[in-house]
């Protein structure tokens, strides 16, 4: 997730509806730098209060276990094909990356 709102307002609505969608978040890879307003907490925060990871660099999100979906909200380095192809709803088929949306 970014450090922008939006991320945080996605990161939000996701805790708000595990239980509803059937969803675990696993973890959040984010930056320390906060450009959020208003009561909004730092992303950071928001995961603290609610038990979910922080990765700390792409290198350990290489190393985590298999899961199913990765989002990416506004991050603020470059995500290549390892990291996407990491997530198993983005295996490649036949030398492609599937099912990937920008949000």
């Amino acid at each position: 997730m970014g450090t922008k709102e939006s991320g945080y307002d996605c990161l939000d609505f996701l805790i708000s509806k595990q239980a509803d969608y059937d969803i675990e978040i696993i973890g959040v890879l984010t930056n320390n730098r906060a450009n959020l307003t208003g009561e909004k907490s730092t992303i950071q925060t928001l995961c603290e209060r609610n038990d979910i990871t922080i990765i700390p660099s792409l290198e350990a999100y290489l190393n985590l276990e298999d899961f199913d979906i990765l989002i990416s909200i506004q991050y603020h380095q470059i995500l290549k094909k390892v990291h996407l192809q990491k997530a198993n709803c983005c295996k490649p088929a036949h030398g492609s990356i599937t099912r990937v949306s920008r949000m």
